[in-house]
């Protein structure tokens, strides 16, 4: 939610430590007008950034040093990895550069060993790495008022999130509790940014080169236009909802053409695919997948949602659709013991139907190729009128997934990909008569 956009609230507390960063020099210049409004708002939890340019890392480093004269602020900076950490003219380098002067005078006390400034007041101001589970522990019992993740997409959500428990004080501290994360769009948590708070309930404050009064905006858009076309749309306009991918089951122009409206041939039956949420970072996700008189299939309509109530949104979903004639309702078979719970579970809660389950045959990839090669063939399309957000998250999947699953570690769980697989999986069964379906 851009909350610019909103009556939002501000902090007088905040304009009066913000005044005395400046007199003191540890921030050495007036920041710019939408940095001030970012660093005067009373929001616990926010994203900034979006295009690049928008000076988005120097705002979370102002907003690292602005309570550095109150005597209980404890503040911290994290980057990936301990190289993004060191790098020429990244935060840390940034904040030595920024603080010199004071550190050379003996004011401020710099521990290169633990990458901690310690200030006048006696507050302090870290920097770390996160690039596994196990440098989580580096932070467990550690407590601070204000924690900045830089280039927050490229960390997994759940290390954001275990970030955010960090976040505590003692009641009689008057500082703040701030989480920031700032990010440009793509990597492995884009989606998760994306539906919290660039289009989701926490604040979103997006920042462009064009808010930046330091950028000649015409020269940056010239060496933007070198860029690959996706991630020129990701830095230049801060788009979230395009991936940079291989494209190596349709090609990008194959999955715009198979966008096309229903067509009005009669429809004989459709099949239901559906992907369980298995973790708490993965989305539950159902897909219709109709075939008409033609022998055409339809991609008709598709649902992703990390809401835990599956039965409901399923249960929903095949009442929104009781008109096309579903005849199987497909799902993954879980793994050992599980899966004959599981389908025992669904074809109990669902007697009308048809349940089955499918076991997963290969990687993510070598499953979604069947649907793949139904869209290069034009045999498969998609529903044009679904709505925007899940066409285009359905496109990132097809644009990443990758038969390597190491590459696939960099990007989210394809769900809406998923599902869809088991629901051209069972419309593919159907005309095997490996399953016996009446037809309208």
């Amino acid at each position: 939610m851009n909350i610019l956009e909103t009556d939002y609230p501000v902090n007088p507390y905040a304009l009066s430590c913000l005044e005395s960063s400046l007199v003191s020099g540890y921030i050495p210049h007036e920041p710019f007008d939408l940095q001030t409004k970012i660093l005067l708002l009373d929001v616990e939890d926010m994203l900034i950034g979006g295009a690049a340019g928008g000076s988005k890392s120097e705002s979370a480093l102002m907003l690292g040093l602005q309570y550095v004269n109150e005597p209980n602020y404890h503040g911290l900076i994290i980057r990936r990895t301990y190289r993004d950490l060191k790098g020429a003219n990244s935060l840390l380098d940034r904040c030595e550069h920024w603080l010199s002067r004071h550190i050379k005078d003996g004011v401020v006390h710099y521990d290169r060993i633990d990458k901690r400034f310690t200030f006048p007041s006696g507050s302090t101001l870290d920097f770390g790495y996160l690039s596994n589970d196990s440098d989580l522990m580096n932070y467990q019992g550690s407590e601070y008022q204000t924690i900045i993740i830089d280039e927050a997409s490229q960390l997994p959500e759940k290390h954001i999130r275990y970030m955010h428990s960090r976040l505590r004080k003692t009641t009689e501290n008057d500082v703040p509790l701030r989480f920031i994360l700032a990010s440009n769009p793509g990597a492995v948590s884009n989606d998760y940014l994306k539906d919290t708070y660039v289009e989701g309930p926490k604040a979103f404050i997006p920042m462009t080169y064009r808010d930046n009064p330091y950028i000649n905006n015409d020269e940056y858009e010239k060496q933007l236009e070198y860029l690959p076309e996706v991630t020129r749309r990701q830095l230049m306009n801060g788009e979230w909802n395009v991936y940079d991918g291989s494209w190596l089951l349709v090609t990008h122009e194959e999955y715009e053409n198979c966008l096309q409206p229903l067509p009005d041939d009669k429809l004989l039956f459709s099949v239901v695919g559906v992907d369980s949420a298995s973790t708490g970072q993965d989305k539950f996700a159902c897909t219709l997948i109709s075939l008409y008189q033609t022998g055409l299939m339809w991609l008709s309509d598709m649902v992703a949602t990390r809401k835990m109530n599956q039965e409901e949104i399923l249960f929903t979903f095949l009442e929104q659709h009781q008109d096309k004639n579903i005849k199987l309702i497909a799902f993954e078979r879980e793994p050992g013991s599980d899966s004959t719970f599981a389908k025992k579970y669904w074809q109990g809660l669902l007697p009308e139907y048809n349940v089955v389950d499918f076991s997963p045959q290969g990687s993510k990839f070598v499953r979604a190729r069947p649907v793949g090669k139904s869209i290069r063939e034009k045999r498969l399309f998609i529903n044009k009128d679904i709505k925007e957000s899940l066409i285009n998250e359905l496109r990132n999947q097809f644009g990443y997934i990758h038969p390597l699953k190491e590459k696939m570690k960099e990007y989210p769980s394809p769900d809406l990909l998923d599902s869809t697989d088991y629901a051209h999986m069972g419309v593919m069964k159907i005309l095997e008569n490996k399953t016996r379906v009446t037809i309208l």
